[in-house]
């Protein structure tokens, strides 16, 4: 009988700052809550670079792994107030964004990894598809609408 695999959570958030704090913060109380589980950071790459530093990978113990995904471009989107431009980048932040996160699950599971769940943040309704196509559960974070629903009560 082969033993049971570790949950692994991959999380997946939007590349702004005001995304990545509790998402960070919420991969951190998964591996507080379940000590023996895997967790799998990861938002755009540019954003990913401006926020660890080169070569940081995680908590040290292999336990939080910090992985950027492509979003399409070099430097993330830089606001020049245009919206089309803005339009321009949530459509390659979709597909490329997709793209990459699909090819990290499957690479995820070749290392012997194997993401059992996928946790996700405002504008990523993609990463349901990422999940459904590969037989692995997910949640979307609501957090910020139950932030919104209780400050406006």
């Amino acid at each position: 009988m082969s033993p049971t695999p570790r949950p692994h959570f991959l999380v997946l958030t939007f590349p702004l700052q005001g995304h990545i704090a509790p998402a960070l913060r919420l991969a951190r109380r998964l591996l507080a809550a379940a000590p023996d589980a895997l967790v799998t950071f990861s938002t755009a790459a540019a954003a990913h670079r401006r926020m660890f530093a080169e070569g940081e990978g995680g908590d040290g113990d292999g336990r939080l792994e910090l992985l950027p995904f492509s979003d399409g471009t070099e430097n993330g989107f830089v606001k020049r107030g245009d919206a089309a431009e803005l339009g321009a980048y949530m459509a390659s932040f979709h597909a490329s964004g997709r793209r990459s996160v699909g090819e990290m699950v499957d690479a995820l599971a070749a290392r012997g990894r194997p993401v059992s769940s996928v946790v996700y943040t405002l504008l990523l309704p993609w990463a349901a598809d990422v999940a459904r196509d590969r037989g692995v559960p997910y949640f979307y974070n609501n957090l910020y609408g139950n932030i919104l629903a209780a400050t406006t009560k």
